[in-house]
């Protein structure tokens, strides 16, 4: 059901005020989405699988033991990459690509200046 324009008049105030008030949480709201935490998490667990292969390569001539600890990193961030990336599936992907579209468009940046400005 559409909002009343009384209804959307009053919604706009409290925003503004919500901005006005604590902009700093309003920009992190704004920002933020259901699969940040995820993205996060699969950007540190790429890393961490590029630690573990830099460490097999690095010691398997000289240490197994620091050659199965590599291995072993790899395997751990291989298991939360495919966590979290399951977490969020085709419509985050989506959501996430659109959210970087949006921001790269000129209407993106114009949309919230004019925003901010109301």
């Amino acid at each position: 059901m559409p909002l009343s324009d009384e209804e959307n008049h009053i919604l706009s105030q409290i925003e503004r005020q919500f901005y006005e008030h604590d902009p700093v949480l309003a920009e992190q709201m704004a920002t933020t989405t259901v699969y940040t935490d995820s993205m996060r998490r699969i950007k540190i667990s790429i890393a961490g699988f590029l630690v573990g292969l830099v460490l097999i390569l690095w010691s398997l001539a000289s240490s197994t033991y620091l050659a199965a600890g590599g291995f072993a990193i790899m395997m751990l961030s291989a298991l939360i990459f495919e966590h979290h990336l399951r977490k969020v599936g085709r419509a985050g992907l989506a959501d996430l690509t659109s959210r970087i579209r949006k921001a790269q468009s000129d209407s993106g940046f114009r949309d919230r200046f004019r925003r901010d400005r109301e």
